[in-house]
């Protein structure tokens, strides 16, 4: 199978291309499925990322005691999208935090290495990465090319 866009939004309406990338797009939180694999089985990462976005999905308006909106559905699935685009067998679950504008935020915090990415649009990601055994930073908005996010995914790996 061909790669997908990574720009997937409501301007694409490519739900299709989310079912072969580890979202099913269906109304309730509940109906997100499975479906990135490894040699036919899910990935150990997807079921713990799944519970995750499912309890976010189902977030009312307001979810920080405040005003913040609800989390944009198609920020679940972008989500998982990415993930199932850069993760390795063998990389940690991120952490997965909403963000007060309906937004949702990757995170991983591994041995010396932080990596954060916020989903600011379809098509639109800021990344944060320090190193801090090699002093490396970045911090960069990222579009169409995922690369940077990639090798910093790859950098929070064991087995990198």
């Amino acid at each position: 199978m061909g790669e997908t866009s990574m720009n997937v939004g409501p301007e694409s309406n490519r739900t299709d291309a989310l079912a072969c990338r580890g979202v099913k797009r269906r109304r309730n939180a509940a109906a997100i499925q499975p479906s990135a694999t490894l040699a036919g089985q899910p990935a150990e990462w997807v079921s713990e990322v799944l519970s995750r976005l499912r309890a976010l999905a189902v977030l009312d308006d307001g979810w920080d005691g405040n005003n913040a909106p609800r989390i944009s559905p198609t920020n679940v699935e972008i989500a998982m999208q990415l993930l199932a685009h850069v993760m390795l067998s063998d990389t940690p679950a991120p952490e997965i935090v909403p963000t007060v504008r309906g937004g949702l935020q990757l995170e991983w915090h591994v041995r010396n290495v932080d990596v954060e990415l916020e989903i600011l649009s379809p098509g639109r990601y800021l990344l944060s990465f320090e190193d801090r055994s090699s002093e490396r930073e970045l911090e960069v908005e990222l579009s169409s090319d995922l690369s940077p996010f990639a090798e910093a995914v790859r950098r929070v790996s064991p087995g990198q």
